[in-house]
């Protein structure tokens, strides 16, 4: 049988071999092969009515519910799926046979997607059956003839392209500041040694403005402008649903996602990774802390309600949720103002309560309290500057040193540092041939990561925040903590 990749194909599909050379990238599909990956990854031609598929029991579902790449894998190599040994769809395994299947024709390869049929005439028994048209199934070839050629953005063989969202506004410069100089001496110093697997890592920096509506407007154009292939250390704060949607929408990983508000919903967006955890977690963190160190069983607790997080969530089984203050054990205040005002009217209680507050939304002096309260006042910190190991400190002044960063701002160095340093990790363990599927896959496989600046990061298929506990300490004596964990 004549190899496929010398067939005279019929209709419009008259893409050259030639281009199936490894080493070339592709920056631009032809509007065939762009419908085509479409179908591939999503199971849908953009066009009006639907694409369908017939599962093994005879089930029609939309294809987009089983594409393509939900089992082939966004790279076609083919993977391990529910214990069954899924089949790559490069272009070169199709043509020559592996496998144990003889080498596929236009004919052949339209009986296996259409009908479930093997090279071999042997029943495909759990791929489903694609309805496809005449055109959609030529668009869909022509994209497999280059599948493996088709590079993510922001990856050449000589560079990789990181985007970097600076905070917006004056009030934040001096963040901004920080941020830019230490990830720009990250950068080189990377670099310099060798980069990643021969690519150099170039950093482009965007800093939208503050208005919201412009602030994705900035994002959006940037990330059409600059060929992103992922994002790191990146401010997301005031506009955590857009960009997080965002990222979704042009699948775009986004390593370190700074917020106080992390996404952690059931249906978490695959794409975003936080490194800390927020209010929500700190507030639980405190809870926990709290029903532990009572003698009353249940803790009794009021809840401040100035916040938009579910409230029920931080209750634990020793805890009972009251609506009045003035009774309760230990009070959970969840906004700075609110905290201030509770404090101040803390003489006027019938007992005297712990107060439980997110060290993250502290935005005043607590030392000016009698010494009294301060002993009743907690506080949850996701990271202490004690968390940094020797070799990550020295590390850092190091590199401090050599690129004479300022002192400023050095918790926000330290995460928008451990983010890269996550990245580049994970991008080691992918290979050369890395993807944004492979790299999503490879951050689902860190356990207990060692920064050397921040407390270990840990992340799963159904987890996006690497460190979930937080040190609580008294307000009367900051240097003693207890780590508090929510694994």
């Amino acid at each position: 049988m004549r190899s496929f990749a010398l067939l005279k194909l019929s209709r419009t599909i008259q893409v050259s071999l030639l281009f199936i050379s490894a080493g070339l990238a592709y920056s631009q599909l032809s509007p065939e092969q762009a419908k085509g990956k479409n179908i591939y990854l999503h199971g849908s031609h953009g066009g009006s009515g639907e694409i369908t598929a017939v599962l093994n029991g005879g089930n029609v579902v939309p294809a987009s519910v089983v594409p393509c790449a939900g089992c082939h894998g966004r790279d076609g190599l083919g993977r391990t799926e529910g214990g069954v040994a899924v089949p790559a769809l490069t272009w070169d395994r199709l043509t020559r046979g592996s496998d144990g299947n003889a080498p596929y024709t236009r004919t052949l390869l339209k009986r296996a997607v259409c009908m479930g049929v093997s090279s071999r005439g042997l029943p495909l028994e759990v791929m489903p059956r694609y309805q496809l048209n005449t055109q959609d199934f030529d668009d869909l070839l022509a994209y497999l003839q280059v599948l493996d050629a088709d590079r993510d953005p922001g990856i050449t063989d000589s560079e990789l392209r990181v985007g970097v969202i600076l905070p917006s506004g004056p009030k934040l410069s001096t963040m901004r500041n920080a941020m830019e100089s230490v990830l720009s001496a990250f950068e080189n110093d990377l670099n310099h040694s060798g980069g990643i697997f021969e690519r150099k890592l170039v950093l482009r920096f965007c800093e939208p403005p503050e208005s919201l509506s412009q602030r994705m407007g900035a994002i959006r154009a940037f990330l059409d402008r600059e060929n992103i292939f992922a994002f790191v250390s990146s401010v997301v704060a005031g506009a955590e649903e857009q960009i997080s949607a965002l990222m979704q929408e042009h699948e775009v990983p986004l390593i370190g996602a700074f917020t106080l508000y992390p996404e952690s919903s059931a249906h978490l967006n695959p794409y975003v990774f936080y490194l800390q955890p927020g209010i929500a977690e700190q507030a639980r963190a405190l809870v926990q802390f709290a029903a532990r160190n009572s003698r009353q069983k249940p803790l009794k607790i009021w809840i401040s309600h100035e916040s938009p997080m579910n409230v029920p969530e931080l209750a634990k089984a020793e805890c009972e949720v009251i609506d009045r203050p003035a009774l309760a054990d230990a009070v959970l205040l969840l906004s700075a103002s609110e905290a201030q005002r509770i404090l101040a009217l803390d003489h006027s209680l019938l007992q005297h309560p712990m107060y439980l507050i997110p060290g993250s939304l502290l935005t005043f002096d607590l030392q000016n309290l009698p010494q009294e309260l301060r002993q009743r006042i907690y506080l949850a910190s996701p990271v202490l500057s004690s968390d940094a190991t020797a070799g990550g400190l020295a590390w850092y002044q190091a590199l401090a040193a050599r690129y004479q960063i300022a002192p400023d701002r050095i918790a926000t160095q330290w995460s928008a540092l451990s983010a890269a340093l996550l990245f580049v990790e994970a991008l080691k363990e992918t290979g050369r041939n890395t993807s944004r599927e492979q790299l999503i896959k490879m951050l689902e496989g860190i356990n207990h990561f060692q920064t050397g600046l921040l407390p270990p990061l840990t992340f799963g298929p159904n987890r996006r925040i690497g460190s979930l506990g937080s040190h609580v300490s008294s307000a009367a004596d900051p240097s003693h903590s207890v780590w508090i964990d929510l694994d």
